[in-house]
């Protein structure tokens, strides 16, 4: 459900950065990326939802020039990852890395949902230390 997941996502103190070529829309040099965000992509047909746009703190563009009014979201992705990795590993002002108590909680959620069965393995296992 995406309410759900933009609402957890801002409880946990994430901005919401849609994708979309119109509304108040700044370009991905002029995002601020000194806090942490959750940037949504819309469908290639359709965009993003009525959820999203409603939900969203900051929408940014990709500048297009020519015919087309967007990029396919392979491409559109590709461009975000690549420009905003670049403005955070360039700053010497951001911490991008994860602490080794988030390391832990994202290895840990990983393996949850990776391992099938994991709740019974978790219980015998703590059986077992008990």
């Amino acid at each position: 459900n995406t309410k759900n997941c933009l609402s957890s996502l801002k409880e946990k103190g994430f901005k919401i950065v849609a994708t979309t070529p119109h509304e108040k829309d700044c370009t991905l040099k002029e995002l601020p990326i000194d806090n942490k965000f959750a940037l949504v992509f819309g469908t290639e047909k359709e965009g993003i939802s009525k959820d999203v746009f409603e939900m969203a703190d900051a929408y940014v563009k990709i500048p297009m020039y020519g015919f087309t009014e967007s990029f396919n979201i392979s491409v559109c992705a590709a461009l975000c990852m690549y420009e905003l990795t670049e403005r955070i590993r360039s700053s010497s002002s951001i911490q991008s890395k994860l602490s080794e108590e988030e390391k832990t909680d994202v290895y840990l959620s990983w393996l949850r949902h990776s391992i099938s069965k994991v709740e019974f393995i978790e219980k015998d296992f703590l059986n077992k230390e008990n």
